[in-house]
């Protein structure tokens, strides 16, 4: 059967950014494929295509701003399928938006309906009477994720009895390595000694960081349970809102509401879908502690695979699934009062006094000191996970009798200019749940004639490309042309990222060659999703590459320099690049423009941008319009797509309200989703871009600082640092020791802050020493390893990491080269291996003779000793019983404190952090 199911407007398909409909929706495909032809229909995403095909399931991704836009923007998708496949779509499942079902089914009247609801959509604040009885006549089925969901929509609209039905959620039990496997075990090991907790029974929260999500209740019962049970910490998993880590009162609260607890708590952040398994594999209780009624918390069913024994407040449907039977939501406390260790078909406790944390401490301590009880709860829980809650169930449920389901013959629809017109111009945007405490009407509507919905006349595509207002004399708006001059690093990710949320880029090179290879699809940088976005954006002819400058002046209604800025042999910026592309500006435009620079450049170099391109537009006899602006980058190598995507935050510096609105509309998106958006001049922007990274890479200098005195001290620098993040004016970030910063930013951008202060007089002893104190501590890497050698001469030493950080190929001023450089000078033999980075060493350091390995273990092979340089993710779970295996000399030096020290030691090694005990 063709089916299209159409995904809500919040997030995309696959769950790369998270959400718990979205991984319900990925759970299922791959059974639903094999017995039908399945479109998913979702929003867009910067590291997805629009379109694509995959595993024979297709999926359209649109934009989608609002509900309004995106739902228009489906409909005109599904269309345009229909038109092109020339056969419709025999059934249309629309996931948790009821009012999409009441617009697609206008629009489509051959096909049929059905919808699954995953919270209250039904309630009275989410649709009107009219429409919510419409919906259920519209709807072949309706799937409810919990029997309390079914429950609610039933007790409203009775007339729904016969279609809804419950259709429990469920999880892949196969990536979850219960705790008596050896593979659990090793994996608790691990991910507990990444945030030394080695020592400390986790109890483990998992989910949005919401006051409805209960996160401080279960900070006020683990003050109760740590005074007992010192040996308890807490891991607090999860953030605000889904892929972002932005903050808000609550989650500032509840950092400080953790300060007064006497053991340890870890702040995950947001965890991306793939990385969740590992995080369960550090609990040892579970806890879902919803204020609120949920529909039915999916991490219940991960907790489950993962063979933890839960503890869950008894709030909407969260106890259905907690026993062997279904429905048991009235077995909270009676259940535990009769039977404290919980029934022999539970996986867990339910707790009816969801308000007090002194009940939730006491059922926490229960399971601390009763582990049989606890170990007996994980394996029921696994088994009901392997036997029922199942993707493989779920997706034999949700369609079960589909097979009966035939296309209606059309009708037709009035035509009447009311009804083309009446109510359909906007939907009105809703709170995903209901307010706090707040609980389900008992208003129950019946039945009544009602007119026919009215038929949206023209949809538009709509958000297919983006508009922006350029306030003038003249017409106001166009569609947003927009020119990147300099391909590396900043200029690639801030065109690809632009092209694919809608807009028309040219990005221009003089280097004919790396334009020749970006044609070909080639991306000379590696950054996770950067090809995959370039590509898309290419196909849909919404991103190209030139090497003649006329071009991209002559294309961009605002043009960004993103060139390189390199640092002279003073320490100074080289702006060079900069003013040359100004002055190519000058020399081809022809109408009012917006020049931003996006490239790290000292104080007023903006008002000598603009005073180039008015000596060029002078020197042509020409008086054009234009403006200038600074939008300074801040992203990150290895997350720059996520960066550009979720900010932290937008700096634009612009001298008229003219250029400050157009780059408002360039980052609409991001506005959209809160990401706070400071307008100011651009000499101040100019300046924020080298306080931040001046600032970041002192903080830097003086963790390394610090940890040499740990080590001098016998203390273990993770506590220390751990202390220090609580502090909310520090903070947790940049607080870990290594070999020293590197890259493209921090150094040649501390350096021009210097000379800037040379510059105007202000001598600046703090830069000189976060230099230096940087300089120091990549000799005092090799001195490290030096001493635990005897001496370098002759030695065979393996290099595990060769760029800055892991996620990129980038080794400009990367430690590890340093430290490499060193070794070779004091003629010690070098092994190398990197994922990524080694292709960009040979060509940058032809003259160090290095061995490159295709593998870490054929690196590691008769060494001496092991330097793990750079921590990318592979190195995070070495063999060391094959290590100790192969190596010459077991000697392990932890540059990045990767590891805990007794872990390593176990398996016979000599071990060395930075900072460390």
């Amino acid at each position: 059967m063709k089916i299209a199911l159409i995904c809500t407007e919040k997030l995309p398909v696959p769950p790369v950014a998270g959400g718990a409909i979205q991984m319900y929706i990925d759970g299922i495909l791959p059974y639903l494929s094999r017995h039908h032809d399945i479109t998913v229909c979702c929003v867009q995403h910067p590291s997805l295509p629009s379109e694509e095909t995959r595993e024979n399931i297709r999926y359209i991704r649109v934009p989608g701003k609002s509900q309004t836009v995106y739902i228009q923007n489906i409909i005109e998708s599904i269309a345009a399928s229909v038109e092109k496949d020339g056969a419709p779509y025999e059934l249309i499942h629309v996931f948790n938006r009821p009012k999409f079902l009441l617009e697609l089914s206008e629009r489509f009247p051959v096909s049929r309906f059905s919808l699954s609801l995953h919270n209250e959509m039904m309630h009275t604040e989410k649709i009107s009477d009219d429409a919510g009885l419409k919906c259920i006549e519209k709807s072949e089925f309706i799937n409810t994720v919990s029997k309390y969901i079914a429950d609610t929509v039933t007790s409203r609209f009775p007339t729904a009895g016969g279609k809804v039905r419950v259709v429990y959620s469920g999880v892949d039990p196969k990536k979850y390595d219960p705790p008596w496997t050896e593979a659990g075990a090793s994996k608790k090991l691990e991910m507990k000694s990444k945030y030394n907790l080695q020592d400390y029974r986790v109890i483990l929260y998992v989910g949005r960081l919401s006051i409805k999500k209960g996160v401080h209740i279960l900070i006020d019962a683990m003050e109760k349970v740590m005074q007992t049970h010192p040996d308890t910490a807490l891991v607090i998993a999860g953030s605000k809102w889904y892929g972002s880590n932005a903050g808000d009162d609550y989650t500032d609260h509840i950092r400080k509401l953790v300060l007064k607890l006497p053991g340890p708590v870890v702040f995950t952040g947001f965890i991306p879908p793939s990385d969740i398994p590992d995080y369960y594999c550090m609990g040892d209780v579970f806890v879902c502690a919803s204020q609120w009624n949920e529909p039915l918390a999916r991490v219940h069913y991960e907790a489950m695979a993962a063979g933890i024994p839960i503890i869950t407040t008894n709030r909407g449907g969260n106890a259905e699934v907690m026993y062997g039977t279904n429905g048991a939501a009235d077995t909270g406390a009676a259940a535990f009062a009769a039977n404290p260790a919980g029934s022999a078909e539970s996986c867990g406790i339910v707790i009816d006094r969801y308000k007090d944390p002194a009940m939730m401490a006491d059922r926490i301590r229960f399971l601390l000191d009763n582990p049989g009880i606890a170990a007996a709860m994980g394996r029921r829980g696994r088994q009901m996970a392997e036997e029922k809650y199942n993707w493989e169930r779920v997706a034999t449920e949700i369609f079960e009798g589909i097979e009966e389901i035939r296309p209606r013959v059309p009708e037709t629809p009035p035509q009447t200019p009311e009804a083309q017109t009446e109510g359909h111009d906007t939907l009105p945007q809703v709170p995903e749940t209901l307010p706090q405490g707040q609980e389900t009407p008992t208003t129950r509507i019946h039945s009544a004639d009602t007119d026919p919905a009215p038929v949206i006349k023209n949809a538009s595509a709509g958000a297919s490309s983006v508009t922006i207002n350029i306030p003038s004399a003249g017409p106001a708006a166009d569609t947003a042309k927009v020119s990147i001059i300099g391909t590396g690093y900043v200029g690639l990710v801030t065109g690809a990222c632009l092209a694919s949320s809608g807009m028309n880029v040219v990005c221009c090179d003089q280097d004919r060659k790396k334009i020749e290879a970006l044609n070909s699809g080639i991306i000379p940088i590696y950054e996770p999703s950067l090809k995959d976005l370039a590509d898309s954006a290419a196909r849909e002819h919404r991103l190209s590459f030139t090497d003649d400058i006329r071009q991209a002046v002559d294309h961009g209604d605002i043009i960004f320099i993103t060139v390189n800025t390199p640092t002279l042999p003073d320490g100074s910026c080289d702006t060079g690049n900069v003013f040359e592309a100004a002055r190519s500006i000058g020399a081809y435009m022809d109408r009012y423009k917006i020049i931003v620079s996006k490239s790290t450049v000292p104080v007023g170099t903006g008002k000598t941008v603009k005073a180039t391109i008015a000596a060029e537009l002078a020197r042509r006899g020409l008086k054009i319009d234009f403006d200038v602006a600074s939008n300074p980058e801040f992203l990150r190598e290895g997350s720059a797509v996520s960066d550009f995507t979720n900010p932290d935050r937008i700096v634009t510096g612009a001298e008229s309200t003219r250029a400050a609105e157009a780059l408002k509309e360039i980052y609409s998106r991001q506005m959209a989703e809160n990401v706070p958006i400071l307008v100011t001049d651009i000499e101040t922007a100019e300046m924020i871009k080298y306080a931040s990274n001046a600032f970041l890479a002192a903080k830097i200098s003086f963790v390394n600082e610090l940890a040499n005195l740990c080590e001098k001290c016998g203390i273990d620098i993770s506590g220390v640092t751990r202390g220090m993040g609580l502090d909310n004016r520090i903070g947790p970030h940049f607080l870990n020791p290594g070999p020293g910063f590197g890259g493209s930013c921090f150094p040649k951008d501390v350096k021009a802050l210097l000379a800037l202060s040379t510059k105007f007089g202000c001598k600046s002893q703090m830069l000189q020493s976060v230099l230096e104190v940087n300089e120091a501590q990549k000799r005092r890497m090799v001195n490290k390893i030096e001493r635990a050698l005897g001496k370098l001469a002759g030695c065979r030493i393996t290099v595990l990491g060769l760029s800055f950080k892991p996620e990129t190929d980038d080794i400009r001023e990367s430690p590890a080269v340093s430290v490499i450089s060193a070794l070779l000078e004091r003629n010690a033999s070098v092994t190398v291996y990197d994922p990524k980075a080694m292709e960009n060493m040979k060509m940058e350091h032809p003259e160090m003779k290095l061995e490159y390995c295709n593998d870490l273990y054929t690196a590691c092979y008769r060494s001496d000793c092991i330097v793990l340089a750079t921590e990318w993710k592979e190195f995070s779970d070495l063999d060391f019983r094959r290590l100790r295996s192969i190596v010459r000399r077991p000697v392990f030096m932890d540059l990045r404190n990767v590891y805990r020290p007794e872990y390593v030691r176990s398996f016979g090694f000599c071990y060395e952090g930075v900072g460390r005990k």
